[in-house]
């Protein structure tokens, strides 16, 4: 997503994190959201706080590839 590249070099993401709680976590482009399990639902956006509604979600298929 434009915009969302940290100094590292890393992307940043929302995510939705074990306790429940949504955060941003980076991801080298080597990487990726679906690999370490920080994908969402639309539900999850849905009843998320409004700074992560007003993120674009972008869908990613099963393979890993966006639509």
């Amino acid at each position: 997503m434009e915009g969302t590249e940290l100094p590292d070099g890393t992307v940043a993401y929302a995510v939705l994190d074990q306790t429940g709680a949504w955060t941003v976590k980076g991801y080298a482009e080597e990487q990726s959201a679906i690999t370490f399990g920080s994908t969402v639902t639309q539900a999850n956006i849905d009843s998320a706080p409004d700074w992560v509604k007003a993120i674009t979600p972008v869908e990613v298929t099963d393979n890993g590839e966006e639509n």
